[in-house]
């Protein structure tokens, strides 16, 4: 068995599918650093099952799929194939070549396969146990994990020996065992517990069941009873019931006569009614007439009188306004009075301040021209000393000035030498840039052209797809709901037809007899069905019939009384039970009598149930002897009306299954679902059938539409996904001449910047050389001049400060003045701003005065014009009074004689009303007798029906299903006695469990089973023990032969490895050989016995490679990847350790990942792993053993 081929895509590194096939030998892995070597180790360990990300040096498993470049998307899947060759069938598989592989998504779902079948990752595990290949085993030592073997805990080393020496496979039976004796001892107390609580329950149990036998015992004997008492009451109760019916049908007839002689005085009556109404209408417009005159004559007088008192208001108004005016007047001479005198004391006010301002003016221009003559000065003097600091500082600036420009003349000198230089090179890169970039931007214009057709045709392509695809979606959606609904339907469909088919929820009896003529049509052609059968009954009604007939629902309809007696036969020689025959010839119809027109034009009444159903004709007489006398209603309160109004003679159904009695008793309440639901189920069997029939033509329809759809689809995917690859094609090249261009852009830019700023700055330094030449001349003049300015400035300040002394003394005295002559104007301002506004006031009050003068004025004249007009107006009401009072005169007179009209015709009336009650005494005693004779059959109806339900509903027996248990007992009294006994002792039985019979057998059957189970458990957990001690004994025993070759191994390489020198390995504790740590001891020649941890790491590398030579030498594994392990050991070391590498190659099939040399030469095949696009590894192959030949 060897490695035969690895397969890699989208690993870490391998973005591409990478296929690595391995010959028996070695196999070198090589590159350069950050190539993607160890990737190869990485895969192998993955494919075999690692779950730590941490060891494939990541942080979370996604990390292994290839996250993509610069230039490369990132992926969505890792799946690394593991191909091995087991034509040895070291591996418990019958495949001569075994593929593992394993696949991880960005999703984080993680699949793995065996020969391309799925499987779990612990099928992986169990396939490579106990042969070295594992992702915990020897087969793959990672980088950096050959130093690990020495440096870990003694402890965590016994992983590596257990796969060594064979014994992981039985560790990890034991474990199993554990677990399973682990489970089996939970299932025991599990077991205890049910069955402490099934002993608890079994003995009161069989008590209950004890009780429940003797129950059903006398409730057997009791139903007998109970039959034969229903029998012999049915029998008296139907022979009290056809003498009642004759006299009934005696009583109606006579009732009928005289209702027909009622009915002509009525019509006679309706007309003298009629007479009258219309005599009456005349009689109520004529009052309206008279009192609408009244009314009038009443608001004539009424406005006379509201005219009068408004005609003396306005006499009132007109004297009011009058003194007004007069009062106004003599305000308004006093008011301009007063304004006089305001207009004198103004003037004499103006006078005085016109005088006081002419001197202040005199004052303030003196004060003016002396402070700005002071302020004058104080400023000369102030700029002379701000003068003189300006000419020391300058003084000062001038010097460093000089100083400065004579260092900076001679920097220019050598920067202006620099640029000539800098200007000749540039020139040169500047003309071979423009050739690059023209190149280079002519091909970019022919690729932009080509992609944006592209792009235009993928942008077409995509919206087309995006409408078939919502098409598709809504087709979709509509044929998953037409789908449900068409499944649910048919499982409907299926049930109720299975229930028809069946006669579900009819009798055993009745069963028996429809199915006899299913099998045997021509033999009993005579049979003509149920009656639920040969009748359609009106959707919504189905509850109403269904209690309407009862248990007549199932009665069977045969031609003659010798099929029924046929059938009758056939029962009792089957002993199939009991039913009821409605010969065609011998049942009789029962309709309703003359109150069927006045019953059915009652609210609420939907009809009488034999006319609202549809049936064949022949069966007419069968259908009103049984519906037609029976009244269907919309619901309870309307059919209690409905029977009141009838005397309770009628048996009445609502809607919902409520009945109404014959004798005023209701049986109502909750429906029991044996009887019913039979006209349910034909009608939604029906239902159901049309709406298959339509579902089935819209599906097809639908899945016609999804397969073009999908097929159109298809076609427009692909499409676009050649534009696509077209599309990137052309966007890649763009993106590579776009970066070109942009590098040869910006590389032009920082040329020219730079070709101008030389430019710039050479003209800038011979600006900057004349300017400090000049600017040095000038400051030499300015130092000569500031020193005379200086000189001049000290001189002039002298002076001005004497004259400034002289002119503040002055400017004081002068001030005070002032300040007084404004305090003088100020409150003669004030005074005449108060006169002022008193003249103002004054004008505003004579003007308001004048205005009210005005408004009264008119006032009064309108006031004037109103008393005229309402002194016509009374005139014009006297007139029309008149004329009213005529008109209510004549109205009266029409009344009188309509009166006299409706007098005579009410007495017409009244002789005709005295002959209907004649009518209707006779016709209620009449009634009196009917209602008694039907109230007595309504009665025994009730008592009848009260009878069959309380048999149906306490023993289930029809009145045909009880005959079977008539006896000759005795009497009824007897019977009766009898029952009330049986009755006395079932009730001092107490409560009674019928179920417990049953409960109890089967509770008794499961403690059986529990105890039996109970015992396995208990032996399967002693096997259980028997298994892990085996186990044991068997781990022990091999564990400290293979252990001993280890050691002896070890010893052996370690000397050849090292040229001398001791090794060896040892249990901490010997005693507990499966689970004591295990200490490594080596001693490299010329070395005392010392810590592992103080060798060199080149020695501790060698040792640990030592180790697994000597663990190869006892158990070869197939194959073994060893990535750069002999990475820290010297040359002379690396040639000897891959001499003796060469030594396993005949058993073990190597994979070296490495960069040294000596490792290189003693491969067979060499793999080159490279990077030729950054961040993407790829494979080069050479094998050396051809190129050798």
């Amino acid at each position: 068995m060897y490695l035969k081929k690895l397969e890699v895509q989208g690993f870490k590194s391998f973005a591409d599918k990478l296929k690595f096939e391995f010959n028996e030998g070695i196999t070198a892995v090589v590159g350069p650093n950050g190539s993607g070597k160890s990737n190869v180790a990485d895969a192998v360990r993955w494919v075999l099952g690692e779950q730590s990300a941490k060891t494939l040096r990541g942080s979370k498993m996604e990390d292994v799929i290839f996250a993509g470049t610069q230039n490369r998307k990132p992926l969505g899947f890792a799946q690394v194939s593991l191909t091995i060759d087991n034509s040895t069938h070291v591996l418990p598989i019958e495949f001569e070549e075994v593929t593992v592989t394993r696949r991880v998504y960005r999703s984080g779902e993680s699949e793995y396969f065996i020969n391309r079948t799925p499987c779990r990752l612990r099928d992986i595990h169990e396939l490579f146990m106990d042969t070295g290949i594992g992702k915990e085993g020897y087969s793959i030592i990672g980088q950096g994990q050959i130093d690990k073997i020495l440096s870990t805990k003694p402890e965590d080393r016994r992983q590596l020996f257990e796969e060594a020496v064979g014994i992981v496979k039985y560790k990890n039976r034991k474990q199993e065992a554990e677990k399973k004796l682990e489970e089996e001892k939970q299932n025991l107390l599990r077991v205890d517990d049910i069955l402490r609580e099934i002993e608890k329950q079994l003995s009161p149990l069989q008590k209950q069941a004890e009780v429940a036998k003797q129950y059903l015992s006398q409730q057997e004997q009791l139903k007998t009873i109970e039959a034969n008492i229903f029998l012999q009451e049915a029998f008296s109760i139907s022979e009290q019931n056809q003498k009642l019916l004759a006299s009934l049908k005696t009583v109606e007839e006579q009732i009928e006569k005289m209702e027909s002689i009622q009915q002509s005085i009525k019509k006679e009556e309706k007309q003298k009614n009629e007479q009258i109404e219309n005599i009456e209408k005349l009689l109520q417009n004529c009052r309206e007439n008279i009192k609408k005159v009244q009314s009038m004559m009443e608001e004539n007088v009424l406005q006379e009188k509201i005219q009068e008192q408004k005609k003396e208001h306005l006499s009132q108004e007109m004297i009011r306004l009058s003194k007004e005016e007069k009062e106004i007047s003599s305000k308004i001479i006093l008011k301009n009075d007063e304004k006089h005198h305001q207009q004198i004391q103004h003037q004499g006010l103006q006078l005085q301040l016109e005088s006081k301002k002419q001197i202040l003016e005199k004052h303030e221009k003196k004060l003016i021209e002396m402070i700005t003559t002071m302020s004058s000065n104080a400023e000369q003097v102030e700029q002379l000393k701000i003068d003189m600091i300006e000419v020391l500082n300058q003084r000062s600036e001038i010097k460093s000035k000089m100083e400065r420009l004579e260092t900076v003349s001679e920097h220019i000198h050598q920067r202006y030498d620099y640029i000539k230089k800098g200007q000749k090179a540039l020139l040169s890169q500047l003309h071979h840039k423009y050739t690059q970039e023209k190149n280079i931007k002519n091909q970019l214009n022919e690729l932009r052209k080509r992609r944006k057709e592209l792009e235009s045709l993928k942008e077409i392509l995509e919206n087309e797809k995006y409408s078939q695809n919502q098409k598709l979606q809504e087709y979709q959606k509509k044929g998953a709901i037409l789908q449900e609904e068409f499944h649910k339907l048919q499982s409907r469909y299926k049930l109720l037809m299975e229930m028809t088919q069946d006669y579900e929820g009819f009798y055993r009896s009745v069963k028996s007899i429809l199915s006899l003529k299913k099998e045997k049509p021509d033999q009993w052609s005579g049979i003509h069905g149920v009656i639920a059968d040969l009748m359609t009954v009106p959707k919504g009604y189905e509850i109403a019939y269904e209690v309407a007939l009862g248990s007549s629902i199932q009665n069977i309809v045969t031609k003659t009384e010798e099929e029924a007696q046929s059938a009758i036969r056939y029962l009792k020689e089957n002993k199939l039970g009991r039913a009821t025959f409605l010969p065609l010839n011998a049942i009789k119809s029962k309709k309703m009598g003359i109150e069927k027109d006045k019953i059915l034009q009652h609210n609420g009444v939907l009809g009488i149930a034999s006319e609202l159903i549809s049936y064949d004709s022949i069966y007419d007489s069968i259908m009103t002897y049984l519906l037609g006398r029976i009244i269907i209603v919309k619901d309870l309160k309307q059919g209690i009306t409905l029977s009141k109004k009838l005397g309770y003679r009628y048996r009445i159904v609502t809607l919902e299954g409520d009945l109404l009695n014959p004798g005023g008793s209701l049986t109502g309440g909750s429906i029991s679902s044996k009887n019913t639901n039979i006209f349910s189920r034909t009608r939604q069997l029906n239902d159901s059938k049309e709406e298959l029939n339509r579902l089935e033509i819209q599906l097809k329809e639908n899945t016609s539409h999804i397969i073009q759809l999908n097929k159109e689809l298809q076609q427009q995917e692909e499409k676009i996904q050649e534009s696509i690859a077209q599309y990137q094609q052309k966007s890649m090249e763009e993106v590579e001449f776009s970066s070109q261009i942009q590098n040869i852009q910006n590389q032009l830019e920082s040329l020219l910047e730079e070709q101008e700023s030389y430019k710039i700055e050479e003209g800038q330094l011979k600006e900057q050389l004349q300017e400090a030449l000049n600017m040095l001349n000038t400051q030499q003049k300015l130092e000569l001049e500031s020193e005379k300015k200086l000189r001049k400035i000290e001189k002039t300040i002298q002076k001005q400060e004497s004259y400034l002394q002289v002119d503040r003394s002055a400017k004081e005295e002068l001030s005070k003045t002032i300040n007084q002559l404004q305090i003088d104007i100020s409150i003669l301002n004030e005074n005449q701003k108060n006169t002022m506004s008193n003249i103002e006031r004054l004008q505003k009050e004579i003007k308001q005065l004048e205005e009210e003068k005005e408004q009264c004025i008119q006032e009064r004249e309108n006031k004037q014009f109103e008393f005229k007009q309402k002194e016509l107006f009374l005139k014009e009401l006297l007139i029309i009074r008149g004329k009213i009072q005529i008109q209510v005169k004549n109205k009266e007179i029409e009344e009188k004689q309509l009166e006299n009209q409706k007098k005579e015709i009410e007495k017409q009336r009244e002789q005709l009303q005295q002959n209907v009650e004649e009518q209707m005494e006779q016709q209620a005693a009449l009634q009196k007798e009917l209602f008694r004779l039907e109230h007595h059959i309504s009665k025994l109806e009730m008592e009848k029906t009260t009878l069959y339900d309380r048999m149906w509903n306490d023993y289930e027996l029809t009145y045909t299903s009880a005959q079977k248990y008539k006896k000759d007992i005795g009497n009824l009294s007897f019977l009766k006695e009898e029952a009330q006994k049986l009755k006395q002792l079932i009730k001092s039985l107490g409560p009674v469990n019928i179920h417990a019979i049953e409960e109890f057998g089967t509770l008794q059957e499961r403690y059986e089973f529990l105890t039996k189970q109970k015992q396995d458990i208990i032996d399967a957990e002693k096997g259980l023990y028997q298994i892990i001690d085996n186990l044991t004994k068997a781990m022990e025993e091999q564990f400290i032969k293979e252990f001993k070759k280890i050691s002896f191994h070890f010893h052996q390489v370690f000397q050849e490895l090292f040229g001398g020198g001791t090794a060896d390995v040892e249990l901490i504790d010997p005693e507990n050989v499966l689970e004591s740590g295990i200490q490594i001891i080596a001693q490299p020649p010329g070395k005392k016995l010392q810590n592992m941890m103080l060798l060199s790491g080149g020695e501790r590398a060698l040792t640990a490679i030592a180790l697994l030579f000597s663990i190869l030498k006892i158990k070869p594994s197939p194959f073994c990847i060893l990535d750069e392990i002999e990475a820290a050991l010297d040359d002379a070391n690396v040639y000897r350790y891959a001499q003796y590498l060469k030594k396993f190659t005949n058993d073990t099939q190597f994979i070296v990942i490495t960069h040294r040399k000596g490792t290189m030469e003693a491969a067979d095949t060499l793999y080159g792993i490279t990077m030729q696009e950054q961040g993407i590894s790829t494979l080069v192959s050479v094998k050396l053993s051809e190129v050798t030949n």
